[in-house]
């Protein structure tokens, strides 16, 4: 390790090595050993280069509330590559300079505000879709690539590009649920008509907001959703009602069975990260239906079960191939994709369906998950940053 140091007033980083060394995008010179700091850190050396220098991209609002990207989180990562020898920090699209960037850091467990130079890498952990869409961010991202600054979690996932990538695929095209993204009043007509119980979701929608089931009885359709249970005794009254409004902006899947641990159903979420050319499975969390069964969504009201509770009826094999396959896919449309989460269902006569692909996972709450994600993406930043 080396020390590093940083003067909050004249806003510069230096160290006392006996020669220059390379901080992100910018050489350090020696400083005298009687120059006062105000920070000093012990930041890893690989040959005449500190780090790496990890910017880590989020939303005002993130920086703001933390309620986003939890303070928890932030608060494990910072620590983990901390210990680790890199040096991160927290910036917004705003604070990007030509030659720096203001951004916070993680300091005796009180956030400091610091210049820094330009990055080795950037991870890209916004969590606003509208946010991120805005110019001030893809200028920044426009930047990077001049820059020649690498980055990954460029953008979420389209879940219409996902279902089409999986589909095309001849072997992840028997692991994806039939699903519809017309909502033609025709088409949802004979997909009811066909599949009987369906998942209606939401284009954008996350962590369970926005969900309904739909089941078709003999002579009337019953919607579902977290507040209240509705029947219509026609498919026009029910069209009208429910979709007619939400043309294109809603999703309909079929409702699959899915595997149960004490009589409530489960699902599987694997965080996955990139290592040279494949991906890794960072951890599997469960997450388990409450007392309602239209999700398993924690903040929905399901709960985390151990994955060793359900691990002697998972086909690990058949799991670990559809995650590979989804991977090779996911690159085949992305630029570069460092990290993405896998929703997955076990039905139960044991086959394994992909609900979704997420560009930005969820934050587990699994500490041993958030431990071999956090070390996993280290490895990863050194490898785009030095190797």
């Amino acid at each position: 390790m080396t020390l590093l140091y940083y003067n909050k007033e004249k806003e510069c980083f230096f160290h006392k090595e006996a020669s220059s060394l390379l901080f992100g995008r910018k050489t350090l010179q020696k400083a005298h050993d009687s120059d006062p700091f105000s920070y000093s850190f012990s930041v890893k050396l690989y040959q005449n280069r500190l780090g790496p220098l990890i910017g880590i991209l989020i939303s005002p609002r993130q920086l703001k509330t933390n309620k986003e990207v939890p303070y928890e989180y932030f608060l494990h990562l910072h620590t983990f590559l901390n210990n680790n020898g890199a040096f991160p920090f927290f910036f917004t699209a705003e604070s990007f300079k030509a030659d720096s960037i203001f951004g916070y850091i993680l300091y005796k467990e009180k956030w400091k505000k610091v210049k820094v130079p330009l990055p080795d890498v950037v991870y890209n952990r916004i969590s606003s879709r509208k946010y991120e869409q805005k110019k001030t961010v893809q200028r920044l991202f426009e930047a990077l690539k001049k820059y020649n600054i690498p980055f990954f979690n460029k953008a979420f996932f389209s879940k219409e590009d996902m279902y089409e990538l999986l589909n095309s695929h001849p072997f992840l095209q028997h692991h994806v649920p039939p699903t519809l993204f017309s909502t033609s009043k025709h088409e949802a007509q004979q997909f009811l008509k066909t599949y009987k119980r369906i998942y209606v979701k939401p284009i954008h929608g996350r962590k369970g907001k926005g969900i309904f089931i739909v089941d078709v009885k003999e002579n009337f359709y019953v919607v579902e959703d977290f507040i209240e249970t509705r029947t219509y005794q026609t498919f026009n009254d029910f069209y009208e009602k429910e979709l007619a409004h939400k043309h294109n902006k809603v999703i309909l899947q079929q409702a699959l069975p899915s595997a149960s641990f004490q009589d409530k159903r489960y699902d599987l979420r694997l965080l996955m990260h990139r290592s040279a050319d494949k991906f890794l499975i960072s951890g599997i969390g469960v997450r388990q239906a409450g007392t309602q069964s239209l999700t398993t969504h924690v903040p929905k009201g399901g709960k985390i079960i151990p994955f060793g509770n359900i691990h002697q009826e998972i086909n690990m094999k058949q799991v670990e191939e559809i995650a590979h396959y989804c991977g090779e896919q996911l690159i085949k449309l992305h630029p570069f994709v460092g990290e993405f989460s896998i929703d997955m269902l076990k039905t139960p006569d044991n086959r394994y369906y992909v609900l979704e692909l997420n560009a930005k996972p969820m934050i587990f709450d699994e500490e041993h998950i958030r431990t071999k994600g956090a070390e996993n993406l280290h490895n990863l930043f050194i490898e785009l940053s030095f190797l």
